[in-house]
C-alpha cells in the first residue's frame, strides 16, 4: 500500500468521525483528490486503526535504525585496516552486508584507510 498524503490522511479521520462508511468515504475522497487518491482498502485499513482508538496520522517510519556507529567504524579500521566487513559486523551483531554499505557511503564522502571488500 502506498503511503497516502497527509491531506488525505486527515479528511479520512472527518469521514470517520462523520459516521461515513468505507465506501462512501472512499467516493468523496477520490471526488476531491482525484480518481485513485485513495482506495477502498486504504479506507478500510485506515477506519479498522481509528476503531482501535490510533488515531495517529503520522507515517510509520520504514527500515531499522542501524546499531553500528560510523565513527567506531573508522577507528577500527584506522587501527586495523586489514578488518574484513564480517569481522566488523561481528562487533555490532549485523550482517557483513551492513557494513559494506556503511563503508561505501562513507567512502563517497571522505578518505578511509585502504581496505579491502571482502
Amino acid at each position: 500500500m502506498p503511503p497516502i498524503d497527509e491531506k488525505v490522511r486527515i479528511c479520512l479521520l472527518y469521514e470517520y468521525r462523520l459516521g461515513s462508511h468505507a465506501e462512501v468515504a472512499t467516493f468523496n475522497l477520490n471526488r476531491v483528490f482525484g480518481v485513485g487518491s485513495v482506495s477502498l482498502f486504504s479506507v478500510t485499513y485506515y477506519y479498522a486503526k481509528f476503531r482501535r482508538g490510533d488515531v495517529n496520522l503520522a507515517l510509520k517510519q520504514k527500515g531499522k535504525y542501524s546499531k553500528v556507529n560510523p565513527d567506531i567504524v573508522r577507528a577500527m579500521l584506522k587501527r586495523d585496516p586489514t578488518l574484513t566487513c564480517r569481522e566488523i559486523a561481528k562487533v555490532f551483531g549485523v550482517n557483513g552486508t551492513t557494513i559494506s554499505r556503511l563503508l561505501k557511503k562513507m567512502k563517497k564522502g571522505e578518505v578511509l584507510p585502504k581496505y579491502k571488500y571482502k
